[in-house]
């Protein structure tokens, strides 16, 4: 797993079944308008990378830590006070360790017949 920098930069993960529902929302609305959405809830790359190790438990899985872009932001937050007025009742509720368990049953399960050899699982 590469990590740039020290990895104490924050993101925002939103799992793809919130996010779909967040497009579906709108799109039964009558906006206009652009909305910010996904997730409020902040993760450092470092947490990810170690959440990542922790549900690929099976595969031995080093962190590498790499120099960080100078571009690279240190904190990515969405304002989502529209989203949860112009939206409602939609909101980002999957944590991110259960959109990580997720993921890996996909990759496990509906990618079985394509070659995964380069994927850690």
């Amino acid at each position: 797993l590469t990590v740039h920098g020290d990895g104490k930069q924050s993101r925002c993960f939103c799992y793809v079944d919130d996010l779909i529902a967040g497009i579906w929302s709108y799109a039964q609305k009558d906006l206009y308008e652009p909305i910010n959405i996904g997730s409020e809830f902040e993760f450092s790359v470092l947490q990810l990378a170690q959440q990542v190790q922790k549900i690929f438990v099976d595969k031995n899985l080093k962190i590498e830590f790499i120099k960080r872009p100078t571009d690279d932001p240190q904190v990515r937050r969405p304002d989502l006070t529209k989203a949860r007025a112009e939206l409602a009742p939609w909101n980002s509720a999957t944590p991110l360790e259960v959109g990580l368990i997720h993921l890996l049953d996909w990759l496990k399960n509906d990618l079985a017949d394509l070659d995964l050899k380069n994927l850690p699982i």
